[in-house]
């Protein structure tokens, strides 16, 4: 079990475990500059959200909103250069076709009447440019601090433990938006099977999903499972299981500590990990609320990112 650095950990999110990934603001060392909109000289009315430059291939995310930040999601599946000229690492993503291609994928979230010069896009045409995007103004979460003391559960994983949390609430590489604000990431091996947390019924499944990697296309296409746990009136949802491993059926009740699936790696993933994320409602556009696992021998946790857990607890806490 490695300790983390601090760099590494920045934004409750364990980076080097987000391969090929790189998590943006004005103070990234890989950016090219950032600046003030009203400097671009374009009225807001014509500004997109994407640019790449026909002649220096520079890679330009633009917010012209006034009041409101936006969120960028974006994979080049081209060589990208950072500031210095170097190559940025990128990794191996397949699609819901089955393709494997390789990419370098970019997020950030932009302040309204802003821009940020990404990268050097090593691309002669821009005509043969592969790129995939997902760019929307960020929801803030209603009430990001509210915990009901109730809504604890078990841990989900067993087999070789302990598990590595890579990212935690309002982590900044996904888990910043109102419908994944307090969602916790696990890595773990494929196949790992996720117990449920406590007593309830089956409310949906999706598993036909083969689609993996960082490439943003991907973000569409996860697989998971979901619960209503009754006693506690929380609908909790398990992400990015192995196709084909869900173990009940829409509608079955299920017991706590029943087998309900496997982990996988499907969808926008870039481990195999397993996220987990409550509602208090099953509707598609419900915000998160925060939960806590069950410890046997101590209060409840709430994970951290860089933190090592079992279903005992804490194992061993971020250095």
């Amino acid at each position: 079990m490695a300790a983390e650095d601090a760099d590494d950990l920045a934004g409750n999110v364990v980076r080097s475990h987000q391969r090929g990934c790189y998590i943006l603001d004005h103070e990234s060392a890989e950016i090219l500059g950032t600046g003030p909109f009203s400097s671009l000289g374009v009225p807001a009315s014509q500004a997109p959200d994407l640019s790449v430059d026909p002649r220096s291939k520079v890679l330009t995310f633009v917010n012209s909103s006034k009041k409101k930040k936006k969120s960028f999601a974006v994979s080049v599946s081209h060589e990208c250069l950072d500031c210095d000229g170097e190559i940025l690492e990128g990794a191996e993503s397949t699609d819901a076709d089955g393709k494997t291609t390789k990419c370098t994928t970019f997020l950030a979230v932009l302040p309204a009447s802003s821009f940020m010069d990404v990268c050097t896009i090593k691309v002669k045409n821009l005509k043969r440019l592969v790129l995939s995007s997902d760019v929307h103004h960020v929801e803030d979460h209603p009430a990001p601090t509210t915990h009901d003391p109730a809504h604890t559960f078990l841990f989900p994983l067993r087999g070789p433990s302990p598990f590595l949390c890579t990212q935690g609430i309002n982590g900044a590489f996904t888990h910043f938006q109102k419908g994944t604000y307090h969602a916790i990431d696990f890595a773990c091996p494929i196949g790992t099977p996720v117990h449920a947390g406590a007593n309830g019924v089956v409310v949906s499944v999706k598993q036909d999903s083969c689609a993996s990697g960082i490439n943003v296309s991907n973000l569409f296409h996860w697989n998971s499972i979901m619960l209503q746990y009754t006693n506690i009136n929380l609908f909790v949802e398990y992400v990015h299981i192995q196709p084909g491993s869900v173990r009940v059926a829409v509608g079955e009740r299920v017991n706590v500590g029943d087998v309900i699936c496997l982990t996988g790696s499907a969808g926008f993933s870039p481990e195999p990990h397993l996220h987990i994320q409550a509602h208090l409602s099953s509707a598609p556009d419900a915000p998160t609320v925060m939960f806590a696992f069950q410890c046997p021998s101590g209060a409840p946790f709430v994970p951290v990112a860089g933190s090592w857990y079992s279903d005992q607890g804490l194992v061993q806490e971020k250095t």
